[in-house]
């Protein structure tokens, strides 16, 4: 073939015996108007092909496409028992029809690829193995009936929705080694005790959500879609327990909708918070999912579970949740107070004399990281704790702390706090009261007589 052509065959596409074609940037187009027409490419690869005719075109090996692959007209089958594979490395342009079978259709492109379906597309299974800047839906939803694979490069669904499943019975799969959906991902979800994975992000950050029904579930599905903007802070502060939930952090939220009958009363939600900070606060253990109802205030729904922080990962849970609003929820994570904690406690003691022990009664809590500790004491009885009237103690860095030294004055102690992500913080400050040695003056002795 020559290596820029435009072929044009209006029959069966079969190449056999020792045959060897070298498709260069040609086109084929098939235009064969009707019957079937079997297309048998020993697995040798075209440039462009378009099918563009009222047959249907069968595939009967798999079918490698190192450009674009269009369907304008007639049907494209990948054959039953067995289904092959159609590998495609640019865009594929639906117009017409395709039998997706139980075949496989992977996307493999170096740079940016497209699907273009305005009616919605339809995969058996999907593998997205793009290396350039991702895979997009350019008109239209694509559903994939069984698997969905993500081996390496996005998916950007922009105001479409990639679907894993087609029912309550079918409620297809999700195999992720890399890559973010960019935009809205649809699961049918049907089963409690069942993690399921919303692997949605921005381009360049994945902030993946994972919905765990628990109990009552009514099977149906959900749409979750990542939103990297400030999802704003009405409704704050919220409390719970000790807690104050004082800020939301701005990097994102994640927006949720049930649809085709979902619901269910008792799930606990995951969301990977990497990346999220609000300068003076960092995500820590603390921090709390908050729920808000159709873009309403801020709340504080189910229970809290201590986030999980390694040095790759930042996962926040909330358990116990329930339902989800009819119209959407949107979900994003509170950063809780950096305080310093509690000591214990005031003393009144002898001049002279070491002061017991002070502990700790509650620890520091906010930052992302491990609290450095600096006990300081001041004998000027009017100081603030921050200001230059303190003096380190040596040797402080623990929750606890045991004085040393005879007390020779009266005095302040204060436990500083310092940990990434917080401005350093103080405890409350302990007063140190001291009863001087009495001066009794020279003494004699006077003999009896």
């Amino acid at each position: 073939m020559a290596r820029n052509a435009n072929i044009t065959v209006g029959e069966n596409w079969i190449i056999s015996g020792a045959g060897v074609i070298n498709a260069g940037t040609s086109t084929v187009n098939l235009v064969a108007a009707s019957g079937t027409k079997s297309i048998a490419s020993r697995n040798q690869p075209f440039y462009d092909i378009a099918f563009n005719g009222a047959a249907l075109f069968r595939i009967t090996n798999n079918l490698f496409v190192n450009n674009d692959l269009n369907i304008l007209n007639g049907m494209l089958d990948v054959s039953n028992s067995p289904s092959y594979n159609v590998y495609v490395a640019g865009d594929w342009t639906n117009q017409a029809s395709f039998n997706a079978q139980t075949g496989t259709v992977v996307f493999n492109g170096s740079s940016g690829q497209a699907i273009y379906r305005s009616t919605g597309e339809n995969y058996y299974n999907l593998t997205i193995q793009n290396t350039g800047s991702g895979v997009t839906l350019a008109n239209g939803n694509v559903t994939v009936a069984n698997q969905l694979t993500m081996v390496s490069g996005n998916i950007i669904t922009g105001s479409y929705r990639l679907v894993v499943g087609t029912s309550v019975f079918s409620p297809g799969s999700l195999s992720r080694t890399a890559g973010i959906i960019v935009g809205n991902m649809t699961r049918w979800i049907n089963s409690v005790a069942t993690d399921y994975l919303f692997p949605v992000g921005s381009a360049t950050e994945y902030h993946y959500a994972i919905l765990r029904p628990v109990s009552g579930l009514t099977a149906g599905t959900v749409t979750i879609s990542y939103i990297a903007s400030d999802p704003g802070s009405t409704g704050l502060p919220l409390r719970e327990g000790s807690d104050s939930v004082i800020v939301q952090f701005g990097r994102g939220y994640w927006n949720a909708q049930p649809a085709n009958g979902f619901n269910c009363t008792n799930y606990s939600l995951s969301l990977l918070a990497n990346f999220f900070s609000n300068g003076d606060s960092f995500v820590n253990a603390g921090s709390r999912i908050l729920r808000r109802n159709n873009s309403g205030p801020w709340f504080l729904d189910g229970n809290h579970q201590d986030a999980t922080i390694t040095p790759t990962d930042t996962v926040c849970y909330r358990l116990a949740l329930n339902g989800l609003d009819p119209v959407a929820c949107q979900f994003t994570i509170g950063g809780t107070s950096c305080i310093g904690g509690i000591i214990a406690s005031d003393q009144i003691v002898c001049q002279g004399v070491v002061p017991s022990p002070f502990t700790n009664v509650e620890f520091p809590k906010g930052g992302n990281g491990v609290f450095t500790y600096t006990w300081q004491y001041s004998t000027n009885l009017t100081a603030n704790p921050g200001d230059g009237s303190w003096t380190d103690l040596p040797g402080s860095n623990a929750a606890n702390y045991a004085y040393s030294s005879p007390i020779t004055s009266k005095m302040l102690i204060v436990r500083k706090v310092t940990v990434p992500g917080c401005t350093a913080k103080y405890s409350n400050v302990l007063f140190i009261d001291m009863y001087y040695a009495p001066n009794t003056g020279p003494l004699y002795r006077v003999p009896n007589k």
